[in-house]
């Protein structure tokens, strides 16, 4: 007596064929690695911008200190100080700045005096720029403290002398995080004192003492 295997309803088969599709689906790795590096790329990106913006930030930083430098330092070298003089140290932020444009770039030097009682004020000023107006001479000290946000220790201020104030401002757009931090000013200023004569004239005047 022969004997016939029974047949698949169709229930089953279509059961059975939905099942070797899901464990097919599952087994099937195409795609993935594809998947995977679309979810992680945002981060990979945020990172990268992150990482570029802050290096950036910090070398325009760090220029900004080398012209205040600079500028102090060139100053300070001199006994007396013509427009084209000044003008020139200027010019020194230009190369020192690249490849940060410097057009919008401000610039100040100022000669702050000390009478023989050691009371500061300003004996001249001289700026470059929209952004760092002069300082009236006579200015005081006080109140240039309280603008630069910057105090002079008390040891130099020396009775019957003088230092040299330099200044320093630009304003810095990230390229990308521009909108969400905006434009950043960097600024410095660093005060250094005469090498070569106790004052540094401008175009060859020696001033009054200021009341």
């Amino acid at each position: 007596m022969s004997t016939s295997k029974s047949q698949p309803t169709p229930l089953k088969a279509a059961r059975s064929g939905i099942l070797n599709r899901i464990n097919a689906f599952r087994k099937d790795q195409n795609g993935v690695a594809a998947i995977e590096f679309a979810l992680i790329l945002p981060v990979m990106l945020s990172f990268y911008f992150m990482l570029t913006e802050t290096a950036n930030g910090l070398r325009a930083s760090r220029k900004v200190t080398i012209v205040t430098r600079a500028v102090a330092d060139l100053a300070s070298r001199q006994a007396d100080l013509s427009t084209a003089n000044i003008n020139d140290i200027f010019s020194a932020a230009d190369p020192i700045m690249k490849p940060f444009p410097t057009s919008a770039m401000g610039m100040r030097m100022t000669s702050i005096r000390f009478d023989a009682t050691g009371r500061g004020t300003v004996d001249w000023s001289s700026s470059k720029g929209s952004s760092l107006a002069a300082y009236a001479r006579c200015t005081s000290l006080d109140v240039i403290n309280t603008a630069t946000g910057v105090t002079i220790p008390d040891a130099l201020k020396v009775p019957n002398s003088s230092l040299v104030l330099a200044e320093a401002q630009i304003p810095y757009k990230p390229v990308v995080g521009e909108l969400i931090t905006g434009e950043i000013d960097l600024r410095d200023r660093l005060y250094m004192r005469p090498r070569i004569s106790e004052f540094v004239t401008q175009n060859g005047t020696v001033n009054p003492a200021c009341p």
